[in-house]
């Protein structure tokens, strides 16, 4: 009987062993967001591309908008802070939308109860900006390392990193920041 169980404890040794040694080698090979993860965020660096779909079904590139200055805020419906900001972000937007600047709200969707919460709280808010659907957290958390809810970052139209307000951003402080960008 012993010998029975030791045979069995080795052969599962063996079989842990290869299915270790399986799975390790399928990780070898990063994502390109993962790959990002190591960037560090500063000011003056660049900012890490992406391309998410937005509410509509179409994908929106970070890489698309160069030339453009962008604020790009991350948030979820259940964030208190965020619906406090989010009138704010659509008065800057609506008053600014033709001025070479553009809001990306990048949504935490893999915190969301439903999917369907997100165009539940645009149309509440009577949101116009395009809204991105971060459904892995792939951008929010491996690319730009948002650990708080909201964060902004701002991005000149070369694509620089130029400020991060951690927190519930104002009309008055998107103005400011931006007049401040090239």
């Amino acid at each position: 009987m012993t010998r029975i169980i030791a045979s069995i404890f080795i052969i599962g040794l063996v079989v842990y062993g290869v299915i270790t040694s399986y799975l390790d080698s399928k990780e070898a090979e990063p994502f390109p967001a993962q790959a990002a993860s190591d960037m560090v965020l500063t000011k003056g660096g660049v900012a890490p591309l992406f391309s998410l779909t937005n509410l509509q079904g179409e994908q929106v590139s970070l890489q698309e908008l160069k030339g453009t200055k962008v604020i790009l805020n991350f948030w979820a419906t259940w964030c208190p802070p965020c619906k406090e900001e989010m009138p704010e972000m659509q008065k800057f937007y609506e008053e600014n939308k033709d001025n070479d600047v553009i809001v990306l709200a990048v949504n935490a969707t893999q915190t969301e109860i439903r999917a369907s919460d997100v165009q539940d709280f645009v149309n509440e808010y009577e949101l116009t900006f395009p809204i991105l659907l971060d459904e892995e957290g792939i951008v929010n958390t491996d690319m730009y390392h948002v650990v708080t809810l909201p964060t902004t970052f701002f991005i000149d139209s070369n694509g620089i990193m130029q400020q991060q307000v951690l927190g519930s951003i104002t009309y008055e402080q998107m103005k400011s920041i931006t007049e401040s960008l090239d």
